[in-house]
């Protein structure tokens, strides 16, 4: 309503019950404000409450004055969880990684235990269950996960390679390559990175009044701008990705002309790079296996298994 709004109701920085606001869009905006003062060599200092309606009956700036003028200690934090979305201030990713894993491996339990398993349910039903389920779940948040180490993807790698072994009844000694294959899974940096193309794709297209999209301009000019010692955040690992498959033109024209594809177009670009780059390298991978030289013969593109598939039908 317009009388609210110029009241200033409901706060700006508040986004539950709003429409394009959502707790993903919350935790980028805490984020980078954090790793900006960061880089920029400030202090950073954050109040969590948790208080029932407390954007509605709190005065938020007179509780910071309160806290100020009683000398309230501030307790450093290395990790934080906002909306269920672990933030962290030491840039250690481990627990993060340790997490995904713990939860991938908890929700293979529980499709376990509504018969997704070789001898109840097929397998590429259980693949479609893992896909729609398992890893939503195992990689929420996983659009603000900017500094994962080698050793931490392939944990989650594992994580997969081990779940994909239980829905095709296989020995834990197959090739990871054969199992993801014959489910035509990919791998679970490619999940992230089109998770992370996709929140990139909706900042673009975000409504410029909103705070989610002014952090994400000021970030984005302030990388291309302003010089600093060292990068963290969203910027520099979305730069990233878009190299790794070739899209930088999409942020090049949206930065000089505020062009940008529509939804299902981007959807599509990103689909399309990704599938290609990734059916290379699993192809590149079973091509250097001595053990899958029958298998590569039967089985040419990463995608479920031909009897799978007949199976299903």
């Amino acid at each position: 309503m317009p009388f609210l709004a110029e009241k200033g109701f409901p706060n700006s920085l508040q986004y539950a019950y709003q429409r394009e606001k959502s707790c993903l869009d919350a935790s980028m905006s805490l984020q980078e404000a954090v790793l900006h003062n960061i880089e920029n060599d400030s202090k950073v200092y954050c109040c969590f409450l948790d208080s029932k309606k407390a954007f509605d009956t709190v005065w938020i700036s007179g509780l910071f004055y309160k806290l100020y003028n009683f000398g309230i200690q501030v307790r450093e934090e290395e990790c934080w969880t906002h909306v269920g979305i672990e933030l962290c201030g030491s840039f250690s990713s481990t627990k993060r990684a340790l997490d995904a894993c713990r939860k991938g491996k908890s929700v293979m339990a529980g499709l376990a235990n509504i018969g997704v398993r070789p001898n109840a349910r097929k397998p590429i039903c259980g693949a479609n269950l893992w896909c729609t389920i398992g890893i939503p779940t195992t990689l929420y948040g996983c659009e603000l996960w900017n500094n994962l180490t080698a050793n931490e993807i392939m944990a989650m790698e594992r994580c997969k390679h081990f779940n994909a072994k239980r829905l095709q009844g296989l020995d834990l000694n197959t090739r990871s390559e054969a199992v993801t294959g014959s489910l035509g899974l990919w791998s679970m940096e490619v999940e992230m990175d089109k998770a992370k193309l996709a929140f990139f794709g909706r900042l673009c297209h975000m409504n410029a009044q909103l705070i989610s999209k002014q952090i994400f301009i000021a970030r984005l000019f302030s990388y291309f701008t302003v010089p600093v010692k060292q990068r963290f955040g969203l910027i520099p690992d979305i730069i990233r990705t878009l190299e790794k498959y070739n899209l930088s033109c999409h942020l090049t024209t949206y930065i000089n002309e505020k062009i940008f594809p529509s939804k299902a177009a981007w959807k599509m670009i990103v689909y399309n790079e990704i599938k290609k780059l990734e059916v290379e390298k699993w192809k590149n991978g079973i091509c250097n296996k001595q053990e899958l030289v029958f298998y590569k013969e039967i089985h040419t593109n990463l995608e479920p298994l031909y009897m799978r598939r007949l199976a299903k039908k």
